[in-house]
């Protein structure tokens, strides 16, 4: 099986050592992810106590919403179906359907990052601060003067 290509953000940060050359038109993003009305409580807790993080760190975009909504629906379905094992009250379908809850859910999860070994393999853009940008720096300065 071949490796998964490198995003071109990634070659520019790290080098191109295959001297291939890189696509010019490649889609940039932006936009904060919108939560689904329809994700139950489990889902939107999810939703609150990741997707800020993930947005404000520079791996979630508006775009992302539909991975991240299915994201928390499995992390629910996976939840509801804990909370049966833990009560005594499931039958072998039921555990079966537990693990490939999870599995979808953490398949996702990984995407975004979302544990220690996962967020090693994860490459985002460094956001600019004052220092890597003077003009941010003049422009900030004198917003607040006004």
């Amino acid at each position: 099986m071949a490796r998964p290509r490198k995003p071109t953000a990634e070659k520019i940060l790290n080098g191109n050592p295959g001297r291939r050359p890189l696509p010019d038109n490649e889609p940039q993003f932006d936009g904060v992810p919108q939560m689904p009305e329809w994700l139950d409580d489990d889902g939107r807790a999810l939703w609150d106590s990741v997707v800020s993080k993930l947005t404000a760190a520079g791996v979630s975009r508006e775009i992302d919403s539909p991975s991240l909504a299915a994201m928390c629906r499995w992390w629910s379905l996976w939840r509801r179906l804990d909370r049966q094992l833990n009560s005594g009250e499931m039958a072998w379908k039921d555990i079966c359907a537990a693990s490939a809850a999870w599995k979808q859910f953490s398949a996702i999860a990984s995407k975004f990052g979302l544990t220690p070994v996962d967020r090693t393999k994860l490459k985002v853009d460094k956001l600019p601060t004052d220092e890597d940008d003077p003009l941010a720096a003049i422009l900030r300065k004198r917003a607040e003067a006004n």
